[in-house]
This record gives structure tokens, sequence and C-alpha cells, in this order.
């Protein structure tokens, strides 16, 4: 057996292991777009990745696996070839490597502004950076930033699976795998492939390997005040400080009228602080901005069913069950055992 075909045979295991309903040969064929990073720094020290071929001789993967490397290595099938430039859009994170003999396919690339809220997709990464892994799950957030989203998935990933590939069912590349926010159980989060530079096929754009402005930081990477509102509003919440919370909605709201993540947070935020009514309202107010948004109709579902209120607790399990079954299975666990209106009528 040649070692690309142990390569895919592994993939193949454990995407089987999975038992989710993709197309099998779409995700096993893109084993020949993935290669493993080998970042060697200056102190000796050796950091792990994964990457993803974007073009011939080229490959996208996250820079704070680069970012202090004197030499890059790319690794598939058995195969070694050495990263002779890089690319580095520090602030968002994608480092695009030049290697001109490497030998693996392109993914064809998507877009991540394509995607709704709970559509299936895979990550795919070379975890602890040993095996190539196959994750599939769902999108479970949009966070609008900076002419894209950053994605929100429950597709889970670990070390050295960083600057790995997220997929759509199609097997079009909509995202790197990048990072996960403390706290945030079962959300792991990937930059969208939109951000890709326009300047990926110039040689001309490329400089050799050497360490990158420590100075700079990726927009993750900030003290919490300097982050973007989604991250903010996340870390609050996981501390569950509502107050603060409820403040930050407003800000994010006056500065971005049209999303519905600050009205989100906001019945978030109100919930947390027991003023149930406001929080209907807050969630009332992202759906009059998007119908459709499985996050809102979540967040109402609990309320519905703290207040007792079956009806409308069934009306949100109806659009979940459409919308994002994953959430709908995670709502029922909250089903209200008594209803007040059933109790007023028997009285």
């Amino acid at each position: 057996m040649t070692r690309l075909a142990a390569l895919i045979l592994s993939l193949f295991i454990s995407f089987a292991a999975q038992g989710q309903d993709f197309d099998r040969s779409v995700f096993i064929r893109l084993a020949s777009s993935l290669v493993k990073i080998e970042a060697l720094g200056a102190d000796g020290t050796l950091s792990l990745g994964t990457g993803v071929a974007i073009a011939p001789g080229r490959v996208a993967t996250n820079c704070h696996v680069t970012r202090n490397a004197v030499t890059i290595t790319m690794l598939r099938g058995g195969l070694r070839w050495r990263v002779a430039g890089q690319l580095a859009d520090m602030t968002h994170d994608i480092c695009l490597l030049h290697s001109p003999r490497l030998d693996a396919t392109p993914a064809p690339l998507g877009k991540a502004a394509a995607l709704k809220l709970g559509q299936q997709v895979g990550a795919i990464g070379f975890e602890g950076g040993i095996g190539i892994q196959f994750r599939p799950g769902r999108v479970t957030a949009l966070h609008r930033h900076d002419g894209s989203s950053v994605l929100r998935t429950s597709t889970p990933f670990t070390s050295g699976a960083s600057g790995g590939g997220l997929f759509n069912t199609a097997g079009q590349l909509v995202g790197l795998l990048t990072f996960r926010q403390r706290g945030t159980e079962g959300s792991y989060f990937s930059i969208p492939i939109d951000w890709l530079s326009a300047s990926s096929n110039d040689n001309g754009k490329y400089v050799p390997i050497a360490p990158l402005d420590p100075k700079l930081r990726a927009f993750w990477q900030h003290a919490i005040d300097a982050l973007p509102y989604f991250m903010q509003a996340n870390s609050l919440a996981v501390d569950q400080k509502w107050g603060p919370l409820l403040q930050l909605t407003n800000r994010w709201g006056s500065a971005d009228k049209v999303s519905v993540e600050p009205w989100i947070a906001q019945g978030g935020a109100y919930d947390g602080l027991a003023r149930p009514e406001e929080a209907i309202k807050a969630y009332q107010e992202a759906l009059q901005r998007d119908r459709d948004s499985s996050e809102a109709w979540f967040g109402l579902g609990r309320i519905y069913a703290k207040q007792g209120n079956e009806q409308k607790f069934r009306l949100v399990q109806q659009n979940l069950q459409r919308l994002n079954p994953d959430l709908a299975v995670e709502l029922a666990r909250e089903r209200p055992t008594q209803s007040p209106q059933s109790n007023r009528s028997k009285s």
C-alpha cells in the first residue's frame, strides 16, 4: 500500500466512525489537499499545524502556526517539501505558503458568505500533529466581522489541526480551523476563506521565511476590551456578567444596526437578569431582522419553557426542527412540564 493510499484509508476509517450523512467520497478526495505543517523556531521549538492547498504550490494556514518559524516544512504521505516564501495577513490569521514543487491537489474554494445556520460542515486536520481526522458538525453561528463572517461550528478540533480545512457538503473549502474561545463548550471558530488575499498568486508578494512581527496579533488574540463584540459578549456570558453584557449589547447594536447578534446577546443578558419579557422582546427584534435565526428561536424557546408556555414552546420547536435539528434536540431537554395556562383552565 502506498503512503498516499494509507493516508486516504485513515481518513476513510475516521470518517466511517462518525456515522454521518456526508458523501464519503467527497471528503476522502480532500485528503490530497491537506498537508501537515512543521514550523521550526530559532530556539529549536517546533510548532505543528495543518495547511490546505488552494493553488498549485500554494497552501493556506494560520499565522499563529508559523509566526516564529525560521524554516517551514510541509508533509503528506511520507513526502516533505520546504517552504520558500510566505505571505502573511496577521490581522486575519491567514498565512499563505509557497512551495513550487509541492504535490498537492488544490481544494475547490467556496464562499463562507453562502453558509446558513444549521448547515452541515466538516473539519479536516492533523489533530495532535499526527493523524488526519474528519469531524462533522453544523454551523452554529455566523459572526459578522470585517466584511465577512467568522464561523462558529460544532466540529471539534484539537492542537495540530489549526490551519486545517472547514468544508461544506459539496467539498468546497469555506474556512480555516483557527481557535476556540474560553468557556465556549462545543464551539469552534474558523476564519472565512473569503478573507483570502487577492495577491495569493503574486510571487512578488511572498517573502523568505523569518519570524513575523511580534507586535502584530490576530483579531482574536487581543485583550478582551479590544476583541470583536461577539467575542466580548461570549466572554461576559461565560462569566455570567449580565449587567456588563447588557451594556455591551447597547453599544454593539448602535455600531451594527443590521446584524441579529446584538439582539440575541441582549436576550441572553435579560434572561440572565431574570427579566423574561424584555428577553422575549430582544429575541423577537432579532427575528424581525432574520426570521430564520435559529439562535433567536432557541432563546425564545428557553424563555417559554421557563414560563411553562407549552403552545409557544411547540411553535419554537417546529421552527428549530426545520432550521437546526441539533438545537431542536437540545431545546427539547428544557420542555415545560406544566403549563400555567392549563392550570388556570382546570381551576
